[in-house]
């Protein structure tokens, strides 16, 4: 399971955003209700003046990305970004064979490394600003996968291939939430839903 103020960087009881990174457990600095990790996939939630109750990381996740999700029709208006961080950033070139005891258990993308700077979330683009370089934009409709991968995001465009986004102190579980939200406005503006996002975007029509 990865850190819990990655995975609940808003607090799915009050909406406050962010929570407070501590050992093994995120706080909320808002309502004062902690998250900590339980036994596998549980997660304790223990409120000021309400008993300790059972949560699953999944229940918390839902509750979480719909108020992303409330909040997110602000954030389009106008051309302001949606949201950014601070990143470092690498580009795929090719892949690594997995193996475990002689065996073969898949692959992984080889990164390579093209520096740090500010990503930059748009309704309609996404733009990395690399330190001492000129800004770099995808229009959304290029985007033709994205995946969370640790601390990171990959995103496929095309004609460009993958670009792997690491946070350097934001959340990745944040960002594939706002991707994916601006990437369904942008579809549903254009008539379109989608229906898959791995191993790649698949849209339809609106019926």
């Amino acid at each position: 399971m990865p850190p819990i103020h990655h995975m609940l960087y808003r607090c799915p009881r009050c909406g406050h955003d962010p929570l407070l990174r501590l050992v093994r457990r995120a706080e909320c600095p808002d309502c004062g209700t902690v998250f900590e990790r339980g036994k596998g996939s549980d997660i304790l939630i223990r409120t000021p003046g309400s008993p300790t109750r059972v949560s699953t990381a999944r229940e918390l996740l839902v509750a979480a990305s719909a108020m992303v999700d409330d909040s997110l029709d602000e954030c389009m208006e106008g051309d302001a970004p949606i949201h950014q961080a601070r990143v470092a950033v690498g580009r795929a070139e090719g892949q690594d064979i997995v193996r475990f005891n002689g065996h073969v258990l898949g692959f992984s993308e080889r990164i390579k490394s093209e520096g740090k700077g500010i990503l930059r979330l748009y309704s309609d683009r996404v733009i990395w600003c690399a330190n001492g370089n000129d800004p770099v934009a995808w229009p959304l409709e290029v985007i033709r996968a994205i995946q969370i991968s640790s601390r990171a995001i990959q995103v496929r465009f095309l004609p460009c291939g993958l670009r792997q986004f690491e946070f350097l102190e934001d959340s990745p579980k944040r960002w594939e939430d706002l991707f994916r939200l601006a990437l369904q406005r942008f579809y549903a503006a254009r008539g379109e839903i989608i229906v898959e996002f791995q191993p790649q975007i698949v849209t339809e029509s609106l019926p």
